[in-house]
Formats: C-alpha cells, structure tokens, sequence
C-alpha cells in the first residue's frame, strides 16, 4: 500500500527505527479501534485491547472495507 493513500485515509505515519533497522509503520486510530499497517501489507486491527492480524487486507480497497466494517 502507498504512503499517499494510507494519508488520505487518516493514517498516520508512526515509523521508528529499532537497532538501526527501519521499520514502516502507519496507524489510524479511531475511539473503536486502531488499525497498524507495517512494512508494504501487513495489517493489524486493535479492538478492546486485542490485536488481531487480518491477512487478507492487501490492497487499499480492502483496507477501507475493514475501515467501513468497523465504523
């Protein structure tokens, strides 16, 4: 997923870097959940306090299907 569109989405970008490794990482928080992606596909929502890793959001479409589900 682009940078771009993840911005456009609300996404911010939370990147750090850990042992002189960079790590991508973008997060939208929300007051219902909070969805990570980290590196190109790599998704995670939070919902009351648990992460959970949803493997088959790997486009961008998808991503604002999850949004949407969780609005």
């Amino acid at each position: 997923m682009k940078k771009s569109d993840l911005i456009k989405l609300g996404f911010k970008e939370t990147s750090y870097i850990e042992e002189e490794i960079h790590f991508t990482e973008f997060t939208l928080e929300t007051e219902s959940f909070v969805i990570q992606v980290s590196g190109i596909d790599d998704v995670e929502i939070k919902i009351d306090d648990n992460w959970i890793d949803v493997p088959n959001c790997k486009t961008i479409n998808q991503l604002k299907q999850l949004i949407k589900l969780f609005s």
